[in-house]
């Protein structure tokens, strides 16, 4: 809105001031606001880390704000010189519309800075007989090499038991899996993320691929390519 729409910070609300060309606005209830494709480029940009850009960015196309195309070619060439352009350029090369929330992005990040090969997100693993065995956050078909983000409500009710017994099954095709917790992307286990996921990631490459039993299957939409994240390492203190 307006610098002189009565907005004021609070706790919860922070305000930051940017100039805005008429086409990047929209009326809402009788109010000018920023239409979605300006919204998703301003939210990641502004993001304090690398890490919390590429969440950003990728909620704004799994949630329907813009398309990566539409980020790509019409608003990072209108916002060239803004403060933070750079964040969006390198969230938006790696963002996928396949992410399922916030934190599912940051592992990707870490996995991507790691210098992993780029996965897929939210693939299907069948095995051989075609049966489903599972959704997986992060998967690298090659190396058999998948990571889950693990969330409050997987300890909520029978989810740990149903989460171990999936695991089970997704471990018995020959696959290599690692589960990551908030401690572990945000919280005291930030500092050994990286190394966990290479490790686990040369486990999965000295696997016996002759036992491998799995297919996978990934539903249309968005993939990215790019090989790695190119940005600030986001381990702080």
């Amino acid at each position: 809105m307006a610098p002189d729409g009565g907005a004021y910070e609070r706790d919860g609300l922070r305000l930051r001031w940017a100039p805005c060309r008429p086409d990047d606005l929209v009326r809402y209830h009788d109010r000018l606001v920023t239409n979605g494709l300006r919204t998703a480029a301003d939210l990641t940009r502004w993001a304090l880390y690398p890490e919390k850009a590429l969440a950003a960015i990728d909620m704004s196309l799994r949630h329907g704000l813009a398309t990566q195309r539409e980020v790509t070619q019409i608003q990072v060439p209108r916002m060239k010189g803004y403060r933070g352009i750079q964040l969006l350029r390198d969230a938006i090369s790696i963002a996928s519309d396949r992410a399922e929330s916030p934190r599912e992005s940051e592992l990707r990040y870490y996995w991507l800075e790691s210098g992993l090969p780029s996965p897929r997100v939210n693939t299907e693993v069948y095995d051989l007989r075609g049966r489903f065995m599972g959704r997986l956050d992060l998967l690298e078909d090659e190396s058999g090499y998948g990571a889950e983000y693990n969330g409050h409500w997987h300890e909520m009710w029978n989810r740990p038991e149903m989460d171990r017994q999936r695991l089970r099954g997704l471990r018995s095709l020959n696959l290599t899996m690692d589960e990551f917790t908030r401690v572990d992307v945000s919280g005291p286990g930030i500092g050994g993320i990286n190394s966990r996921l290479r490790a686990g990631y040369a486990r999965a490459v000295a696997r016996n691929d002759l036992h491998d039993a799995f297919r996978i299957r990934t539903p249309s939409g968005n993939q990215h390519t790019v090989p790695r994240f190119v940005g600030e390492s986001a381990h702080r203190p």
